[in-house]
């Protein structure tokens, strides 16, 4: 899906062309419609400025360009007509609208036993109440996005062995974050959903179902009884969490404090707390989506309406093609 949010955009508006003359000692033709100015616009979602190359633009240019900036922005829906949900009959049958289903999405905490457990994006995890969460199915081709370590500050400085360093005296009491994400997963999810349960047999408790797409590796270094007026926290490179191009875990070494400014000498924690460092904590949030069984009805529905076998994957390939990959069940 192409970004939005404050991301800029770009509408370029164009003019007709001027017709052509006469020949000599001839009246010349009626001239067709000038060029107009060429009119670059670079759009946010809370503001845009024009730069009039040429000439001036009538007093309809904040219509014309509003109406092309609301177009544009509008969310790019994934191939094909994605299954929507909305509790509403036509002649036809059941329609479903995209906007109903995200706002039947229900965010979840996935929780892990062992902070420091490989984790998979992409993959289905079965997470009843009270137990701990199962993969029981996964997508191979996730293409998380890799963000760089987020401090709530300016300053990071990386190092030429791809350790960043801030100074001590600028993430005392703060938490780090290093932040890994899957977005597009989700609407490959919706389309192979019930093929999927269909193999899990799996014909309710729906919502116990949560796709992983976010993990957050935070540091936090409270407990400090004074901000070190000196000394430094290295953070380790961020490609140290991948394991595979989907799986991530906690480095063994990912942070260290050190009074050396190339981070040569690394304190041990005794060392370092009695310098008066903080400690430094390791802990990791993992978050899914997951639909109850409105949204997996209305997409079963929708494919029997549409001449699909909801059971089978021919929806998703009919739409995304023989190579687009297909959710696998674990081992």
């Amino acid at each position: 899906m192409p970004p939005h949010g404050d991301e800029p955009r770009t509408v370029n508006i164009y003019g007709g062309v001027g017709g052509d003359g006469g020949a000599a000692n001839v009246r010349g033709g009626g001239g067709g419609t000038g060029e107009g100015p060429h009119v670059n616009t670079k759009v946010t979602t809370e503001h845009f400025e024009m730069n009039n190359n040429t000439g001036t633009f009538s007093g309809a240019r904040d219509f014309t360009v509003t109406a092309s900036i609301n177009n544009y922005l509008q969310p790019t829906p994934p191939p094909g007509p994605l299954p929507q949900f909305k509790p509403t009959y036509t002649r036809r049958g059941r329609t479903i609208d995209i906007e109903e289903i995200w706002k039947l999405q229900k965010l979840r905490p996935i929780p892990i036993s062992d902070p420091f457990a490989t984790v998979k994006l992409g993959s289905i995890m079965f997470c009843p109440q009270g137990r701990e969460p199962a993969e029981v199915a996964f997508y191979p081709d996730a293409d998380p996005y890799i963000r760089p370590w987020d401090a709530g500050v300016a300053g990071g400085q990386k190092m030429a062995e791809g350790w960043t360093r801030f100074n001590a005296s600028d993430v005392c009491g703060r938490t780090l974050v290093l932040r890994r994400h899957i977005t597009p997963t989700l609407y490959l999810w919706l389309y192979q959903a019930t093929y999927i349960f269909s193999r899990l047999q799996v014909s309710s408790n729906f919502e116990d179902y949560v796709l992983l797409h976010t993990i957050d590796f935070k540091i936090e270094t409270y407990g400090a009884k004074h901000k070190p007026t000196e000394g430094f926290l290295f953070l380790c490179p961020e490609e140290d969490f991948q394991i595979t191009t989907a799986e991530f875990r906690w480095p063994e070494y990912p942070a260290y404090w050190s009074r050396d400014p190339k981070g040569v000498e690394r304190l041990g924690m005794d060392e370092a707390t009695r310098l008066g460092f903080p400690p430094l904590v390791f802990k990791s949030r993992i978050r899914g989506s997951s639909f109850d069984s409105r949204v997996y009805d209305g997409l079963r529905q929708y494919q029997e309406e549409t001449g699909f076998d909801p059971e089978t994957p021919e929806y998703s390939i009919a739409w995304g093609g023989a190579d687009w990959p297909l959710f696998q069940l674990s081992g």
